[in-house]
């Protein structure tokens, strides 16, 4: 974890805040975003909303660990609300103009990721950095695909079908590494 996280992060144990309000908090935010940009067609605000919610998605896990709050329960929420959020990015690439198709690639592909990786790690094999495109991969993908919609909308579609590809592959990935690691 990066110091400036660390620091932000103890500080807000500090406060008292409970780490599953702020992963509530990255959910709502994305929602609201969502909504936001797609009324007003600006695919910056969702730009700024993947920023936010992302960093409140670093954030929870943080201060869970700084005040020692670290559960199952958090555990299971924290990856419930991550694909959320991640369904609701890719609602927001088809309502903003990017073929609904890749879309639902984009999307379905992001969920098989994180699903490969909890379903291996329930199996006892540990993912994480395995794959070209792991979630913080993805979400930075995002917003520069949703700050180009802004001004280049064909390279933000193939940004988009990119990072689809990168994360098809990341499944591929992942797939062979469990095959491999498992009995």
């Amino acid at each position: 974890m990066s110091a400036p996280i660390s620091a932000v992060a103890k500080a807000l144990a500090r406060t008292g805040i409970a780490p599953n309000f702020l992963t509530l908090a990255s959910l709502l935010i994305m929602s609201t975003g969502l909504v936001i940009a797609v009324y007003t067609q600006n695919p910056l605000l969702m730009a700024l909303t993947i920023s936010l919610s992302g960093l409140l998605d670093v954030l929870d896990g943080a201060v869970a660990r700084s005040s020692q709050r670290i559960s199952q329960k958090g555990a299971f929420l924290d990856s419930t609300i991550d694909k959320l959020n991640e369904v609701l990015i890719g609602l927001a690439l088809a309502e903003l103009g990017i073929n609904p198709s890749l879309s639902v690639c984009f999307t379905g592909l992001s969920i098989t990721v994180s699903y490969i990786r909890s379903r291996a790690e329930s199996l006892g094999v540990k993912l994480e950095g395995v794959g070209l495109m792991e979630r913080a991969e993805r979400l930075i993908g995002s917003i520069v695909v949703f700050a180009l919609m802004s001004f280049n909308h064909p390279l933000a579609e193939l940004a988009v079908a990119i990072i689809t590809l990168l994360t098809g592959v990341t499944v591929l990935q992942r797939i062979f590494y469990v095959l491999r690691a498992l009995p």
